[in-house]
């Protein structure tokens, strides 16, 4: 294939892709917000976070597995809403297809399989059989094409393992050079939620925390929690289904706590100044500025992954030329 073919091809695959991932998180926020706000939070997530600069700049399996996973938060959703059993073989079709994209899709693919049965305990089954065709697609697959039961890429024994899960768990979470917080600090409200009663009781909510939970936990425990050359928090991009129910339904319960005119204008003006900050990140710097690219080498962000993810005169998110030659100077000169 031509390679100028091919690249153009995953352009326009990758823009389908936030397309449709925009319209299933429109969907999914019109559940619990007016059709206005949903619309608005729908389109701040999406440009504020990876799923621009990160799905929109070339076709990552990550991707998909969001989609995919989206998706199936949707349904679960939607039955919620309306007060009816959710489909097991739906459920399990979505959620298997997006582990044949992606391994950590069995996040919350086991999350929502634990949901099924402790709630809805008919529709496991159906949802145990689609999964498990999946499963047996990929194994059969596997051993047909490389003599093995499952490719090395979904053995954990095959991952490198990071000595330092701490140090992980902070840089993918609030470092200058992938943190998850530093790139799109709006994501923050999404932890509102746990104030509220109601919510630390409500199961989709505690659902979509253990699913943001246990990836970032994963990841911090990689032995490259910090995605190799990319840009922000890229291992991190296909759990941003769940994050985007956390904020949905943070920012509902908060409109609704919120009654008196000055703390809900001061707390829409800091919302409001988070997103603008994270839309500048993500659909500027990550789109348009070359240099956020360059910013991975001199040092090679895998020679020096501390000094240069943790390095607060240089975020990737403002890299300019400049910064990347002086970085790269101090970096010589203490070496």
């Amino acid at each position: 294939m031509n390679p100028r073919h091919d690249e153009a091809l995953q352009v326009l695959l990758s823009a389908f892709l936030v397309a449709g991932l925009f319209l299933v998180l429109e969907r999914t926020a019109r559940l619990f917000l007016p059709a206005g706000a949903a619309f608005g939070a729908s389109l701040s997530f999406v440009l504020g976070t990876s799923i621009t600069s990160t799905f929109g700049t070339a076709l990552w399996s990550h991707g998909p597995a969001a989609l995919l996973s989206a998706l199936a938060l949707l349904h679960l959703a939607s039955a919620r809403a309306g007060d009816r059993d959710p489909n097991g073989l739906t459920l399990g079709a979505l959620l298997g297809a997006a582990f044949l994209c992606r391994p950590t899709a069995a996040l919350p693919a086991v999350l929502i399989f634990g949901f099924l049965l402790a709630r809805h305990r008919r529709e496991a089954l159906g949802f145990a059989l689609a999964g498990g065709a999946a499963a047996g697609l990929l194994v059969a697959s596997s051993l047909t094409l490389l003599g093995i039961p499952l490719p090395p890429y979904y053995l954990a024994r095959s991952w490198p393992v990071n000595a330092q899960p701490l140090v992980g768990l902070l840089g993918i979470l609030a470092s200058p050079g992938r943190g998850l917080f530093a790139f799109s600090p709006f994501l923050l409200a999404g932890l509102l939620g746990w104030g509220s009663r109601r919510l630390r009781h409500e199961p989709l909510f505690l659902l979509a925390s253990a699913w943001a939970a246990l990836h970032v936990a994963v990841v911090a425990r990689h032995g490259d929690w910090w995605g190799g050359w990319s840009y922000g928090p890229r291992l991190l991009s296909d759990s941003l289904p769940a994050w985007f129910l956390l904020v949905v339904l943070s920012a509902a319960w908060l409109a609704q706590r919120l009654r008196t005119p000055l703390p809900r204008r001061a707390a829409a003006a800091l919302g409001a100044a988070a997103v603008l900050f994270s839309v500048g990140v993500h659909s500027v710097q990550g789109l348009f500025n070359r240099a956020t690219v360059a910013w991975n080498d001199r040092p090679n962000v895998y020679d020096a992954p501390l000094e240069k993810l943790f390095d607060p005169t240089n975020p990737q998110f403002l890299a300019t030329w400049e910064r990347n030659r002086r970085a790269a100077e101090r970096y010589s000169a203490r070496r």
